[in-house]
């Protein structure tokens, strides 16, 4: 019966204990708070990120899209070098440095063959050739006879074999004036002159249009 009333205590002091405790509110655990000062300190204490754009004052602004120079700026004259140039580059404007003989055509295509070169003559100008003369401006004083020993008859044609082709060669482009004399007419003709790129496997052909003789070549 002892035993059954102090355990009976026991449990009655333990409920008391639970609801006292029950009753008390948990106080808030403040942190102390660090003073960091005024606004203009606190920003101050962080760097400047922001950024400036500066231009040298011997720069000068170019339009970006154009690529033009922004208006109302110059150029200084002592911006530009005078070393700017290198002394291998030639100005456009200047000419060519090569020069050639008096009377004769600079050579500005050159030819790999060597060696006489063949020549076809055609006769289209309406008039029997008893005579057939090339003349290189420049370069021959006479006529060189191509038609051979027959006559060049109107329609035909004959081929020649330049043996000295590479003394002309060298000179290319050529300038050549045909002259030839006619069955029946009492005065040369002479063809305006044309121009021969190249002597090898050359064809020319003299022929007659509305009043005009006219030389072509292949």
């Amino acid at each position: 019966m002892k035993n059954h009333k102090l355990l009976k205590s026991i449990i009655v002091l333990s409920m008391m204990a639970f609801l006292a405790g029950c009753g008390k509110k948990e106080e808030p655990i403040e942190e102390p708070v660090e003073d960091l000062g005024s606004l203009e300190d606190v920003l101050d204490a962080f760097p400047d990120t922001s950024t400036e754009s500066t231009v040298p004052s011997d720069v000068v602004p170019v339009d970006t899209v154009s690529g033009d120079i922004a208006s109302g700026d110059t150029v200084s004259e002592d911006s530009v070098s005078a070393d700017a140039v290198s002394e291998n580059e030639v100005p456009a404007e200047n000419p060519s440095a090569l020069t050639v003989p008096e009377g004769k055509p600079q050579a500005s295509v050159h030819s790999s063959q060597t060696g006489p070169a063949k020549i076809t003559i055609m006769n289209m100008c309406g008039y029997d050739l008893t005579s057939v003369k090339f003349s290189f401006a420049g370069i021959t004083a006479d006529g060189i006879p191509v038609q051979g020993d027959k006559k060049l008859k109107d329609g035909g044609y004959t081929e020649y074999s330049l043996a000295e082709a590479d003394i002309y060669r060298q000179y290319l482009p050529l300038r050549l004036t045909v002259t030839c004399e006619a069955k029946g007419l009492s005065e040369d003709i002479v063809f305006p002159e044309i121009t021969i790129l190249d002597l090898d496997d050359l064809t020319v052909i003299l022929s007659y249009y509305d009043g005009t003789y006219v030389v072509e070549t292949n």
